[in-house]
């Protein structure tokens, strides 16, 4: 194949460096030494090497690459002694001579998909520094180059399936005809939930067009289609997809325990997830006697369809500290601060991290909303938004400023909503950013009690006179409608 080599242009990094003598004065007689002329100042120039912009499909035979050269040192009788290459701020290993730094492009190749998480095709940016020392009359004088960039793009990535994906592993027996089928999300996502019963579950991915009409005897052409790791029995939670014709070998990954497990395919960045699906959700704090006292876990309702994502209305005094755990028990998997809050979450509650755990800091009704998927925990704390939708408030549209709740001031209160306008069936839910149909966060007072649909289906109908109103108090589940 004809390699294709795209020269950067010539990148200059002046430096100056200057060394400084001092010698210890006797303070009866003061001393003074002359500056050494030789190394009081030496300037060191670096261009971009030979290979700054790289296309690993154009570059099959190729080892080695020069990405970064020392040009000269301004001082008569100056040289270079490297004892760094960083690339995005990593050390990296390499090759130096005649004032080349040359790196393995296979190297190169393997951590542009580990910063960016991703095997596709498409050109990746990396910066580049030097550091070492100049040696001017037998003095090093530190030296660092200022930041280059250069571009790699990794080698192309089989084209996406029409048919989609399936999977085979030790829950369906490696059987063709059973293969499991994985859900099209779109944007190249594909997704399936999975049980498994053993300590170690191998598995592995396939295109799904060759299982139209296959036998239980058809491996050769499901081969063909093929998807796995790099390592046998890798346990990886997260990890790289590797596929038939691959430059890496196909291996066969591991779901590590039992259990039920949402597995997700990325066919654009080429990686895959194994996450355990978290079917309920808990919350204590320093409110609740950190969860070691009769009704100190607070348990969350779920977003209806949305594996993993729960809501909870809840006021929190300021000082107040929470954390979230899958159970109502200390026995693993618990959370409370973490960099995936997002700023205006930390902004509207004065949120915090305290040890771990998520500190309040502005008092008030918050509408939490929680997500554990594949295994990135993220909490936000959202406007307490409560509305009615339907015949009794006047139409359907989500989010009708009309039909808003008004917010009580204190912990105690109640939420309260517009008058009703007409004598029909009453639909109320919680609005948040992140759930797309306001159904999912739907709820109804019945007897008294709040009753959140949750996961189930349509609730029954309660209906509502023209001038009522629906009050809700969160803090004590109940609910009442006069």
């Amino acid at each position: 194949m004809k390699k294709q080599y795209l020269f950067a242009g010539i990148l200059m990094a002046a430096l100056s460096f200057t060394a400084c003598d001092e010698d210890y004065k006797d303070w009866a007689e003061p001393q003074s030494n002359p500056q050494e002329a030789a190394v009081a100042q030496v300037q060191a120039s670096f261009e971009a090497g030979e290979n700054t912009t790289i296309v690993m499909d154009d570059m099959e035979d190729v080892e080695m690459v020069e990405i970064l050269k020392f040009k000269s040192a301004s001082a008569e009788g100056a040289s270079f002694s490297p004892s760094a290459l960083l690339i995005n701020g990593n050390k990296f290993p390499y090759t130096y001579e005649d004032g080349s730094f040359k790196v393995s492009l296979a190297q190169l190749d393997s951590l542009t998909q580990q910063i960016y998480f991703s095997r596709a095709s498409v050109a990746r940016t990396l910066t580049v520094k030097a550091q070492g020392a100049a040696i001017v009359n037998e003095q090093g004088l530190s030296v660092e180059s200022e930041e280059m960039e250069i571009s790699l793009t990794p080698n192309a990535t089989p084209e996406i399936d029409p048919k989609g994906y399936v999977m085979m592993g030790q829950w369906q027996d490696w059987i063709i005809t059973s293969a499991t089928v994985m859900e099209d999300k779109g944007n190249g996502i594909y997704q399936v939930k999975i049980t498994t019963t053993e300590d170690e579950n191998w598995f592995k991915f396939y295109g799904a067009s060759p299982f139209e009409g296959a036998s239980d005897s058809d491996w050769d052409a499901v081969n063909a289609v093929q998807m796995g790791c790099r390592e046998n029995g890798d346990k990886a939670t997260q990890n790289f997809i590797v596929w038939s014709g691959d430059k890496y070998g196909v291996e066969t990954p591991v779901i590590a325990g039992a259990g039920e497990w949402l597995i997700t395919l990325d066919m654009v960045n080429m990686t895959y997830t194994v996450a355990p699906v978290v079917g309920e959700l808990y919350m204590t704090g320093s409110a609740y006697g950190w969860g070691n006292t009769e009704g100190a876990w607070n348990q969350f309702i779920p977003v209806n369809g949305s594996d993993g994502a729960f809501w909870g209305m809840y006021y929190f005094n300021a000082g107040d500290e929470i954390k979230f755990a899958p159970q109502a028990a200390w026995e693993g998997g618990d959370f409370g601060f973490s960099d995936a809050i997002s700023q205006s979450s930390i902004d509207r509650a004065e949120l915090s991290d305290a040890g771990g755990n998520i500190k309040v800091g502005k008092a008030g009704w918050y509408l939490v909303y929680v997500s554990v998927i594949n295994g990135e925990n993220i909490v936000e704390f959202e406007e307490p938004a409560v509305y009615l939708i339907g015949e009794t408030i006047g139409g359907w549209n989500a989010g009708m400023e009309n039909a808003k709740f008004e917010v009580p001031a204190d912990g105690d209160g109640e939420f309260v909503s517009p008058a009703f306008v007409a004598a029909n069936e009453i639909r109320a839910y919680v609005s948040l950013p992140q759930v797309s149909d306001w159904w999912k966060a739907e709820f109804m007072v019945f007897d008294g009690k709040i009753e959140y649909r949750g996961n189930g289906g349509d609730q029954d109908r309660v209906t509502g006179q023209a001038g009522q109103k629906l009050y809700l108090n969160f803090g004590t589940g109940t609910g009442s409608i006069k």
